[in-house]
């Protein structure tokens, strides 16, 4: 598990912790950067869970293609190492079940406009399609701006019962109507 956002430390503890990967395989706030995850065994991970925010395109000047919210290098000159794009995304060689996008702002803004919510859908294929181009045979992404307790409570409960021997399909439906 990964994390941008200190809310999320608890999501991506208890996920870590079911899973059995435990604090070995966890990276948190500044450390989570581009290079980390470049350089993280992702190939051999069966899930990926990745705890930050999401952006389409248009919502910043600077992001023009669906990304994930990461921290920046440290001493980096501009902000472009703070975004892991939907294209960098179709470098990386998984085998992961499940990815899991615990992330806000994939439905966008209300105007209109490239990052607009009548493209939303669009844009948010792009990001998940290319986890599967890259190798992910399942992913957990949301439509809409996730509020951090629900969204932690979901996915928590949700890798509990994944753990108990249920399928990504079942543990969510029974996270979900817990919450």
């Amino acid at each position: 598990g990964l994390a941008r956002l200190p809310g999320t430390r608890e999501e991506v503890r208890i996920s870590a912790i079911l899973t059995g990967v435990g604090e070995r395989g966890t990276t948190f706030g500044e450390a989570f950067t581009l290079e980390a995850l470049r350089r993280a065994d992702l190939g051999s991970s069966r899930i990926i869970h990745l705890a930050t925010h999401a952006l389409l395109p248009g919502e910043l000047s600077c992001v023009q293609e669906p990304s994930i919210v990461v921290s920046p290098a440290r001493g980096a000159p501009d902000a472009s190492s703070a975004f892991l794009r939907a294209t960098d995304v179709l470098n990386f060689r998984l085998d992961a079940d499940l990815i899991i996008l615990s992330a806000c702002n994939t439905a966008g803004p209300a105007s209109g406009g490239p990052g607009s919510a009548a493209n939303a859908g669009e844009a948010l294929s792009g990001l998940a399609r290319s986890f599967f181009f890259a190798g992910a045979r399942g992913l957990l992404v949301t439509h809409w701006p996730a509020v951090d307790q629900a969204a932690a409570i979901t996915v928590a409960d949700m890798m509990r019962r994944q753990a108990g021997g249920r399928d990504s399909a079942a543990a969510l439906r029974g996270a979900q109507l817990l919450l």
